[in-house]
């Protein structure tokens, strides 16, 4: 599947699997690609797991470069906002974790939006 916002790939495991308590979805991203703007959530808590390549992870403290086998946790709320982006010149693969349910609100700081 081809995320709506960018043009990098995703596979969402949670539907295959039969899951309702965890979404995953691995997504792969090219030289230069976001996973997503920056944002958090109030309702979710979400993982990411680097199973390849070298993405760095914006985080309200700065920026941190992970590597293959690098795990994050973002709990709900301001202090979970992130953004995987890939600055190296490879693809990168990136598990994402997330718990599910309802309501969900997804807060976009450079914006305001909600």
């Amino acid at each position: 599947m081809v995320n709506a916002l960018s043009d990098h790939v995703e596979v969402r495991l949670g539907p295959q699997l039969g899951a309702s308590l965890l979404s995953a979805v691995v997504v792969d991203l090219d030289a230069g690609e976001e996973s997503a703007p920056y944002h958090y959530q109030y309702g979710r808590e979400q993982w990411v797991l680097v199973a390849d390549g070298v993405p760095s992870v914006r985080h309200p403290e700065g920026e941190d470069a992970l590597a293959a086998g690098d795990v994050m946790c973002f709990p709900d709320g301001p202090g979970g906002a992130h953004q995987v982006i890939n600055r190296s010149d490879q693809v990168a693969r990136v598990l994402f974790l997330s718990t599910t349910g309802l309501p969900a609100n997804v807060g976009y700081p450079d914006s305001g939006m909600w």
